[in-house]
């Protein structure tokens, strides 16, 4: 298996990208979700899980950057033989894939108050680009984070996100049980 895509295949750059964001999503969304439901806020074990719930999410955030360039620049595997309306439906279910995966941890960076240092990265409301909005704007802080905090906590994260991934995964079964085709094995890490 070759590092590039081809007409018939993924290349091992494609696949380690497309499971290392699925896995930094996945410990990003367990860490939220046990600082949440586990540890009281401002403690030390919620600050360690609200840590890695950043850290991991950066991290996908650069990953998806770089998946996105190169999806544009590659060459994409033949899709194979479907309806119109199914690779319409595909289609529309990567693109909102895609989309969430921009947005989720834009939201989260300009929607939070958490501190960033650990990262290197300075607090959205720290920035002059902040200051300038609320100059601009005349909106306070509360005004500006609530729709970004909606759409990362209450709206993308525990619905939209979950519901692509499930119809992305359901997909993927349909194809390989249902058309009997290499739409899932063709991502898989192990196939040569």
């Amino acid at each position: 298996m070759g590092y590039k895509n081809t007409e018939s295949s993924f290349g091992s750059v494609t696949k380690i990208l497309h499971w290392t964001i699925a896995f930094c999503f996945l410990i990003s969304y367990c860490s939220a979700y046990y600082g949440l439901w586990f540890t009281e806020d401002e403690t030390y074990v919620n600050t360690i899980v609200i840590q890695i719930h950043q850290a991991t999410g950066i991290v996908a955030a650069a990953l998806v950057a770089v998946r996105v360039a190169w999806r544009l620049t590659s060459v994409l595997p033949n899709p194979p033989l479907a309806s119109w309306y199914e690779h319409l439906a595909a289609r529309v279910v990567h693109a909102a894939l895609y989309g969430v995966m921009i947005m989720m941890p834009v939201t989260g960076y300009f929607g939070t108050r958490r501190d960033t240092a650990f990262l290197g990265i300075t607090r959205f409301d720290y920035t002059s680009t902040w200051t300038s909005i609320e100059h601009a704007f005349d909106i306070s802080w509360d005004r500006f984070e609530a729709p970004l905090d909606y759409f990362h906590r209450d709206l993308g994260g525990p619905a939209i996100v979950w519901i692509l991934i499930a119809i992305h995964i359901v997909g993927a079964l349909y194809h390989h049980y249902h058309r009997r085709d290499d739409t899932l094995t063709r991502m898989l890490p192990t196939r040569r």
